[in-house]
C-alpha cells in the first residue's frame, strides 16, 4: 500500500511565455508525487495583465470592454480548474488504494 500526502497534491498556473508582448497561453501545473503535469486552460492573457502572486488575470477599470470581458473568462476557467483539482485530490486520498493518481487527474481535469 502506497502513502498519500494531501497538502503534497499542489495546482498552480503559469504563462507559457511571461515576457511576451503578445498574447500567451495560461497553463495549469499540478505536482504529485514529485512529478509535474502540465494542462493548458485554452486561454490567453497578455503577460502585463497577469498577477502570478494571486494566479489570476487582472481586471482594472481602465482596461477596455474585450480585455476584462477575456480576463474575466479566463479567471472562471482558472476557478473551474482549481474546483476539479480539488475533486480529484479528494478521490486521491479517500481511496487509498489507487495508484493511477495520474490518471485520476488526467481524466477530471482533462
Amino acid at each position: 500500500m502506497e502513502q498519500t500526502y494531501y497538502n503534497e497534491m499542489k495546482c498552480h498556473f503559469n504563462l507559457r511565455q511571461p515576457k511576451s508582448d503578445k498574447p500567451t497561453k495560461v497553463y495549469c501545473v499540478i505536482l504529485v508525487d514529485g512529478k509535474q503535469i502540465k494542462l493548458s486552460t485554452g486561454l490567453k492573457v497578455y503577460s502585463n495583465q497577469w498577477d502570478k502572486y494571486k494566479q489570476c488575470a487582472i481586471i482594472d477599470n481602465c482596461m477596455n470592454e474585450e480585455s476584462k470581458r477575456n480576463n474575466f473568462l479566463l479567471n472562471c476557467k482558472i476557478s473551474s480548474m482549481q474546483d476539479q483539482f480539488n475533486y480529484a485530490k479528494s478521490r486521491i486520498c479517500n481511496d487509498p488504494l489507487n495508484k493511477n493518481k495520474i490518471q485520476i487527474i488526467r481524466k477530471i481535469l482533462g
